[in-house]
């Protein structure tokens, strides 16, 4: 299985340990179970099926989500994944 760096602590480890998280519809930052959201993603590491807080709070200090979409994010929220019935944009 590919590996995947956390995009907070930097741990390297098998996909299928990490959350993906892309920019989905609006430039919103989206959670991406599945890993189907088209265009760029990131990981961060995950504890019971969520995202560790403490990857999460150290990627947001040093401001990787901007390096790791190369455009500034402001976030507010990381959105859930997208309905399984919705296919790409109408």
């Amino acid at each position: 299985m590919p590996k995947r760096t956390c995009l907070g602590c930097q741990a390297i480890k098998e996909k299928k340990d990490l959350v993906r998280i892309a920019l989905g519809e609006g430039k919103k930052l989206t959670l991406d179970p599945q890993r189907k959201i088209t265009g760029r993603g990131t990981y961060l590491c995950q504890e019971k099926g969520k995202i560790k807080s403490s990857c999460l709070n150290k990627a947001i200090a040093k401001k990787a989500f901007n390096h790791a979409f190369k455009k500034e994010i402001k976030i507010t929220k990381i959105h859930p994944a997208p309905s399984s019935h919705h296919h790409g944009s109408c």
